[in-house]
């Protein structure tokens, strides 16, 4: 009977890993419980991992083997979720990018001023010395209403800015992509999906040639309350958490579809590209995505071997989450990624260093 039940067991977890990483392959439009399995997948590897030991203990050989190949076949997928403490690189390139979804320079939870808050931001880049900065959700509104626009212009040591929407004359706030340059922008463009911007790109002129940079903002899930779920928040009773757990299986849903269209659409444009490209932004996904598939499958990811341990860019889940990515093509390095802790938004910000090798 126990040892029925262990052989159940191993192979419902080993199923069950190989179904979440095939979520990287699968289109959520064609299978939405194997995307919703990919955003298990670490779970599911230390689980399996855990059972090994387990059946180590027991000495059941045909079910240990099986185990070992399965955590073998996923194991290059965990290393996007977890870089062993091998000593990454840190040689001193002579670029650096810096990622921030800015979640219109506010909190979540507590209140702050937005000036004073970009003030904070922009001193952090120019003190920094940042070649390149990409915003995500950065608060915009026309030049009569605010000061948002000639902040940007003025603020930042970065004097090349490119800008996903802008219109002088309007009133309320827009959250939009920004990406400032110290290098000139030869060209620019923004890729829009139902009519709203999801992306752009910024054709930069360094030293070594022009990089097309992509500043990246996929459909976002929109959790409110249903962010406690990922804080383990749960004092409000059974109700509230189920409440939670259907608005979020909603959310999560949609979130899913748009994403996979945004992410045919933007790796179809990096593709396209005739320079090298830098993909950084908000993929609101994680590594064991189709989404992050399809944008970063043939790209170097700047968080690999450059991290030690679990990776982490959203602030307000007690589970490790990555959903922000800096991507380059083969031939522009990257080393001293760090994550950034910040007064505002709910992610951290991301930087890395760059090298841009000889361009063709």
């Amino acid at each position: 009977m126990f040892r029925g039940l262990m052989i159940i067991f191993s192979i419902a977890v080993m199923l069950l890993l190989l179904l979440a990483g095939s979520a990287s392959y699968i289109p959520p439009s064609k299978s939405l419980i194997i995307a919703f399995l990919g955003l298990s997948f670490p779970v599911l590897w230390l689980l399996n991992l855990i059972w090994l030991i387990f059946l180590v203990i027991f000495r059941s050989k045909a079910l240990l083997l099986s185990m070992i190949v399965v955590l073998v076949i996923t194991s290059v997928k965990m290393s996007h979720f977890y870089t062993l403490p091998l000593k990454p690189e840190k040689e001193a390139y002579p670029y650096s990018l810096f990622n921030f979804n800015a979640f219109g320079m506010r909190s979540p939870f507590d209140e702050s001023h937005i000036y004073t808050n970009q003030n904070t931001i922009h001193r952090f880049i120019n003190d920094q010395k940042f070649t390149v900065a990409c915003f995500q959700e950065y608060p915009m509104k026309g030049a009569k209403h605010a000061k948002f626009y000639e902040k940007l212009q003025h603020d930042i040591a970065l004097p090349h800015i490119s800008m996903s929407e802008y219109e002088p004359d309007q009133k309320s706030t827009h959250f939009i992509l920004v990406t400032a340059s110290q290098f000139p922008v030869k060209e620019e463009k923004v890729l829009t999906y139902l009519s709203l911007p999801f992306a752009m790109y910024s054709d930069v002129a360094f030293p070594e040639g022009i990089v097309r940079i992509f500043n990246v903002h996929l459909q976002s899930v929109k959790f409110t309350g249903e962010r406690k779920l990922l804080m383990f928040d749960h004092d409000r009773g059974l109700r509230v958490i189920y409440q939670h757990f259907t608005g979020a299986f909603k959310k999560l849903r949609l979130a899913f579809l748009h994403r996979e269209t945004q992410a045919l659409m933007l790796a179809e444009s990096i593709n396209a590209s005739p320079y090298p490209v830098i993909v950084s932004g908000d993929f609101n996904d994680t590594p064991a995505s189709y989404a992050y598939h399809l944008i970063a499958g043939k790209l170097r990811d700047a968080s690999s071997f450059n991290v030690i341990g679990f990776k982490r860019t959203f602030k307000y889940s007690l589970i490790p989450l990555q959903i922000d990515y800096i991507c380059t093509s083969p031939n522009i390095r990257s080393s001293v990624y760090r994550t950034i802790t910040s007064p505002v938004s709910d992610h951290y910000a991301i930087s890395t260093k760059l090298k841009i090798e000889a361009l063709e």
